[in-house]
């Protein structure tokens, strides 16, 4: 119960009083504006001095395993590295923490750890006490000029690692500073010409082109979970590493070389056999499938064939050769020519006779046409038979298209036209 003096404060819907949540923010502000002209101090010397890549920066990167409703996070896993641009990674800190999961939060550690680190996947996971985590993160980083280096990490992920930091090693022990606008300011002071704005710095840092590169993440997610080493913390620190150092253009600004292992990630060795794959011809089976009567354009590709797709090809798989004697050529109401071809076919023995099938039209060359309604064709194509053998069945669809029987081009079935 809230003593006399704060009983006539206004509170929120949670219960804190609103003076309360008005100096958390205030005290907020404060370090973010202290952390911005730390950042900018400091890239600002180091650069003057002509000392940018001698110095050393620590880089954290945090897991959980569960963030409660009041914001609490249980510290899965933590990794840090400690850089230069001159040295790249100079040293590395890694610790897998033994899980502290919340009565009632069961079922949601287990979920989140199977969408990421997938660190309670295996029953073997051995992680380490919380104390002996805080002691050796104490040992790693050291002071420098009385005090503690502040640990940069991810600006989305500042809240997160700070809450983590401090569930470790006690309230305010370490500072946790924007790796982005770190970046944002080496880039900005070597560049002169080319500054970038935060949100390109966010995007170089979280590129995914080394996210499963083999070599980066811990001993256990190469051992047990090779899939969710992207997720390793030890992995994310040296990813955003490797981006820095690349992004620099080391050799052209510093004349530093990259090492492996140290500025950019090692080889991923080659494995595998070369193989030769033959040239494929691809064949148009729709006569086959479909029946002569419903044929197509035979659209393959074959040995000594025109490169055209649309080059008409015979059953033997080369060019189609001229027809010698080739009937003049009619023109259609669209200025496209036709032939004629009549299709003869065997009756069966003892069949009745039949009435001669109607000739159908086949496309052959487009020929200059004195039309109207369409513009002079070059010839430059061919195409197959127009299959028409649905007139037999339906003499209407023919004489609405204007082509019914015989009389492709009798001036009264012309398209549109009603025969009178």
């Amino acid at each position: 119960m809230r003593d006399d003096k704060r009983g006539d404060e206004k509170l929120d819907c949670r219960g804190i009083p609103l003076a309360d949540i008005k100096k958390e923010q205030e005290k907020h502000k404060r370090k973010i504006e202290e952390m911005r002209s730390y950042i900018a101090n400091n890239v600002s010397v180091l650069h003057s001095g002509k000392a940018l890549h001698c110095g050393k920066f620590y880089i954290v990167s945090t897991s959980y395993y569960v963030l409660t409703e009041e914001g609490h996070y249980s510290p899965a896993e933590l990794g840090l590295v400690q850089f230069s641009l001159q040295r790249g990674i100079i040293k590395e800190f890694h610790m897998i923490l033994k899980p502290v999961i919340p009565l009632s939060y069961g079922y949601m550690a287990q979920a989140y750890s199977e969408a990421n680190h997938m660190l309670l996947e295996e029953e073997n996971t051995s992680g380490e006490e919380k104390e002996d985590v805080a002691v050796a993160l104490k040992e790693f980083v050291q002071e420098e000029s009385n005090r503690l280096p502040p640990l940069y990490t991810l600006e989305e992920e500042m809240p997160q690692a700070d809450a983590i930091l401090s569930e470790i090693c006690g309230p305010d022990y370490f500072s946790v500073y924007s790796l982005d606008q770190l970046f944002q300011h080496f880039y900005s002071v070597t560049f002169v010409d080319n500054p970038i704005p935060l949100s390109i710095a966010s995007d170089i840092l979280t590129h995914c082109s080394l996210d499963y590169h083999p070599s980066l993440p811990c001993g256990w997610h190469q051992t047990y979970q090779k899939d969710a080493g992207r997720y390793c913390s030890l992995s994310c620190a040296k990813r955003w590493v490797f981006h820095i150092c690349d992004n620099m253009k080391l050799l052209d600004t510093f004349g530093i070389k990259p090492q492996e292992g140290k500025h950019l990630p090692q080889p991923i060795p080659a494995f595998g056999t070369v193989v030769d794959v033959p040239r494929h011809t691809f064949k148009d089976c729709s006569v086959e499938s479909r029946g002569a009567s419903n044929s197509r354009v035979d659209r393959s590709y074959v040995a000594g064939a025109s490169s055209q797709p649309w080059q008409v090809v015979n059953t033997s798989g080369n060019r189609s050769k001229g027809v010698q004697n080739k009937p003049k050529p009619e023109q259609n109401d669209v200025g496209f020519s036709f032939t004629r071809k009549a299709k003869v076919e065997a009756a069966p023995a003892g069949a009745p006779a039949r009435a001669p099938v109607r000739p159908k039209g086949s496309w052959s060359n487009a020929v200059t046409s004195s039309s109207p309604r369409v513009p002079t064709l070059a010839a430059s194509f061919s195409a197959s038979s127009v299959d028409t053998s649905c007139e037999d069945d339906f003499p209407a669809l023919g004489a609405r298209n204007g082509f019914s029987g015989n009389s492709w081009n009798a001036p009264s079935h012309k398209r549109g036209q009603k025969k009178k």
